[in-house]
């Protein structure tokens, strides 16, 4: 019995490595299946047609979040970044409402960092309100280089924006395209999404900030030649300021659906 002892302290190294490789296995191993179990999907309003692959490298067919198909995703783990506790997963989306690429990485302190990501999004499969009264149509475009976000607030941010949801209610009016661009920023610890457009029918400004304790703002500001226009945005909300019509707005973050 002493002799066995010695030998196992002699060789608690090699004993621990052994244990920790063979665990590594059964986990690099596990069926993706299993991700279900571990994390309450349902409660999340996510829900998914099949599951196939291994927890590291693995694919979800039929992805949705609350009823909007996001579409078949392609995932990878990286296994070093689960050793270091800062999982990183890079995904890719096609056939559903949001398609493309994106890498993110989660760690202690309510660290989030998202970079190398490009994604074409149908905003209207994820927006409960219409823009003026009807549902909305078209697509937002979302490069992001790098954002970075801690319990603190935002680190560092530097993403470009492009959506063309506002074509629809703007050639309503007999207008023409109305594209915007913006970006996001770091104003402080405060994250900042901002977008602007212009055309002959006028010009029109939206900025979203989102505070370390998650509430947020929303303004906009609005300069339009139409009066039939500027009385549809009177109607629902927009106030005149000058030669403006602005419309602000604020609350909390309580998912991603907000």
């Amino acid at each position: 019995m002493t002799a066995a002892l010695n030998v196992i302290k002699a060789n608690a190294a090699l004993i621990a490595l052994g244990a920790a490789v063979f665990a590594a296995t059964l986990i690099a191993q596990a069926p993706a299946s299993i991700i279900p179990a571990l994390i309450n999907l349902d409660g999340r309003g996510v829900g998914f047609v099949a599951v196939e692959g291994t927890i590291w490298r693995g694919r979800i067919d039929g992805l949705t979040y609350n009823n909007a198909l996001i579409g078949d995703v392609s995932y990878r783990v990286s296994p070093l970044s689960l050793a270091l506790l800062s999982p990183r997963v890079e995904a890719s989306s096609t056939g559903g409402a949001v398609r493309g690429k994106a890498r993110v990485r989660v760690g202690l302190g309510r660290r989030l960092e998202i970079a190398d990501t490009a994604l074409d999004v149908d905003v209207g499969a994820f927006a409960d309100r219409g823009i003026m009264g009807r549902p909305v149509e078209g697509v937002a475009q979302i490069t992001v280089a790098r954002i970075a976000l801690s319990a603190a607030g935002c680190r560092a941010a530097d993403a470009r924006l492009w959506t063309d949801v506002l074509d629809e209610p703007v050639q309503r009016f007999r207008g023409e395209d109305f594209p915007m661009t913006g970006n996001v920023r770091c104003d402080g610890d405060d994250l900042v999404a901002s977008m602007a457009g212009q055309s002959s029918d006028g010009l029109a400004q939206m900025a979203l900030r989102v505070r370390p304790n998650f509430s947020y703002e929303i303004t906009a500001r609005a300069e339009v030649d139409q009066e039939e226009l500027a009385s549809a945005l009177r109607f629902f909300g927009f106030e005149q300021d000058g030669d403006a019509l602005v419309y602000g707005s604020a609350g909390m973050l309580r998912g991603v659906g907000t």
